[in-house]
């Protein structure tokens, strides 16, 4: 079948039934799949450079997460387009998901057991790689599995799982203790676990015909150059990296902001933080499942993403004229709400304005996921760049973040195909 460059092309089959088990182990394979990814980010990795480096530990850090992020912003969409086209009796998703995983370990088990940088920076470059390669074929399910008018509230439950996941992997870090092994391989367990019971219960298919026809006879450059065609989705893709940019000069600043600008204790600074942390999981608990079932309701997931961006600029604009820890929490709050709704809604607005629709679900949504990787990487590189500039004016640089979130505001309005 072949289209206008105007044209979404549905090559997709209708969604096949599922089992009644399907919904919680696949929440559960996000669950799992998150623990294993993001734990070492936040705790693990650092441990071992600690464990290992001693005064060069921020260096070699700093080095490790970099090199991952390359591999990890080149396996989602690499990761989609492969599964798009991969003609199997197991389907599509699943040898990825099981190649995914089974490399995620073998970088993992390179980390725990090599005393080296250079090990360190090896495992950890081939576990962003392969890890990444599962999510890609894990989101894809959203879109060959659920059917549009209950992706809303699903994506809002995916929501849940990932921040589930995130404290499951902090928590797990702190009960394994100082065992390297145990450390990185207890989170990639319980992914094993909960991907394998998805495995039991997913109607995984192979590419169809029509499929294998579209994948096979594009190259994979003019595919990327193709998305230049399809505006709804670059709009979409662009609100999302200048939003999330927004949140992450947020997240990795809030510590400093508390102690280089409202002139708290590091310690009380810590107990901020952590109570921005719990505060975060029980906002996102409640509303991301609500906004996404009131967006598959109304169906305006465009007005929800372009409110929850609105709501998140006030958030920032909170915290630049914040005098006080309270202000600064309740600023926080605000923006936990207004995060909580977009991560919801906006998921389920992407797989709605996919380039080549559902059929070419992974790629479109790999390439969807490359936006957190990149604005995680550049927020902190705006932000020094803000503080050096304006004499470490934090005032200023929360200024930005909500000038950046409320061009997410402006992209997604331009949205036209979904209200």
């Amino acid at each position: 079948m072949t289209t206008s460059p105007g044209t979404r092309q549905e090559t997709a089959a209708p969604a096949p039934r599922t089992s009644r088990l399907f919904m919680p182990f696949y929440l559960l394979a996000f669950a799992g799949l998150m623990a294993t990814t993001a734990t070492p980010v936040a705790v693990t990795l650092a441990l071992r450079a600690q464990q290992l480096y001693g005064e060069e530990k921020t260096a070699v850090l700093a080095t490790t997460l970099a090199i991952g992020t390359v591999f990890a912003s080149v396996a989602q969409p690499l990761g989609g387009w492969l599964s798009d086209r991969t003609v199997s009796r197991w389907g599509r998703r699943r040898p990825w998901l099981v190649l995914g995983l089974l490399g995620g370990v073998v970088g993992l088990l390179v980390i725990a057991l090599v005393p080296e940088r250079w090990g360190m920076v090896l495992g950890w470059s081939i576990a962003s790689l392969f890890l990444n390669l599962a999510f890609s074929a894990l989101f894809a399910v959203l879109a060959d599995q659920v059917p549009p008018d209950r992706r809303g509230r699903v994506s809002g439950w995916i929501g849940v799982a990932l921040q589930a996941g995130l404290s499951a992997g902090t928590w797990g870090a702190v009960w394994l203790g100082n065992q390297p092994v145990a450390l990185f391989l207890g989170p990639a367990a319980f992914a094993v676990l909960t991907t394998a019971a998805l495995l039991v219960v997913l109607p995984d298919r192979s590419a169809g015909p029509g499929t294998r026809a579209s994948a096979g006879g594009v190259p994979w450059r003019e595919r990327v150059a193709q998305l230049a065609r399809y505006r709804d989705f670059g709009f979409v893709w662009a609100g999302r990296f200048l939003l999330l940019t927004g949140y992450y000069i947020f997240f990795n600043f809030q510590l400093y902001t508390l102690t280089d600008h409202l002139g708290v204790t590091v310690a009380v600074a810590t107990s901020v933080v952590a109570l921005n942390s719990t505060l975060s999981a029980v906002l996102k608990l409640v509303v991301a499942p609500l906004a996404g079932w009131l967006s598959d309701r109304l169906g305006r997931r465009r007005v929800l993403v372009g409110c929850s961006a609105a709501l998140f600029a006030v958030s920032m604009l909170l915290i630049a004229l914040a005098q006080d820890v309270t202000t600064f929490v309740l600023g926080a709050s605000v923006g936990f709400v207004a995060y909580g709704v977009f991560l919801a809604v906006d998921l389920a607005l992407a797989t709605e304005v996919l380039p080549e629709g559902d059929a070419h679900g992974g790629f479109g949504l790999g390439l969807y996921n490359v936006a957190g990787t990149v604005s995680q990487s550049l927020a902190p590189v705006v932000a020094v760049s803000v503080l050096a500039a304006s004499g470490d004016s934090y005032p200023l640089l929360y200024t930005v973040a909500a000038g950046l979130v409320a061009a997410a505001v402006v992209t997604v309005m331009f949205v036209r195909s979904v209200r």
